[in-house]
């Protein structure tokens, strides 16, 4: 098991932190798969990618940050009324925040790769507890469970087993996939930006 060295943010951080922050916020805008199969408002975006990279690579405050900022961004150009900046927030913590802590404690393959499949689990466990009693009533008003019956859930519990969890068991795995393959990548060239920095300190 590493230990975990303490150490100030450097401008190398700071800036691993904006790209990954910028790349979130196109990628949750521009790069969007509709899922309609599984229900007419669930699309599937990479914004998290960005979010584990930084996570796994920095920690999970600077994790944080990244999924802060690509949501205020998103904010302002959403028309979701706050509804999806919030669970894209609560989904992405319950992902991240695992993952990373157990990637801190195990700095192997290995222990990225059980961070997010742990962190996959909770952030499907935070989806049906999320959607069951906040995000689907906020989403679709008052009368919220009439409405799911008029796009053919049978009822909210039907909801979130035919569609909220495959779609969060989908997300997860290829979230996970592409962290997977390009998290060493460009963790190498982090860390060439770090050494160079310290060099010239």
């Amino acid at each position: 098991m590493s230990t975990i060295k303490k150490r100030r943010i450097s401008t190398a951080d700071l800036c691993y932190i904006g790209v990954m922050s910028a790349i979130s916020v196109v990628l949750s805008l521009t790069l969007k798969i509709p899922m309609a199969f599984l229900a007419p408002w669930l699309k599937l975006d990479l914004s998290f990618v960005p979010v584990m990279l930084t996570g796994f690579a920095l920690g999970p405050v600077s994790g944080l940050i990244v999924l802060t900022i690509t949501n205020v961004i998103h904010l302002f150009v959403s028309d979701s009324a706050m509804v999806g900046q919030l669970a894209d927030f609560l989904l992405g913590l319950c992902f991240m925040l695992p993952a990373s802590l157990i990637y801190r404690r195990q700095h192997t393959r290995r222990g990225a790769l059980v961070g997010m499949i742990v962190g996959s689990a909770c952030m499907i466990v935070g989806g049906i507890l999320s959607n069951l009693y906040l995000l689907l009533p906020l989403y679709l008003g008052a009368d919220y469970a009439q409405k799911l019956v008029n796009v053919g859930f049978s009822s909210v519990s039907n909801c979130v087993i035919a569609a909220v969890i495959p779609f969060n068991l989908i997300k997860g795995v290829v979230v996970s996939a592409v962290t997977f393959v390009l998290y060493k990548r460009l963790s190498r060239l982090l860390h060439r930006a770090q050494q160079k920095e310290g060099n010239r300190k």
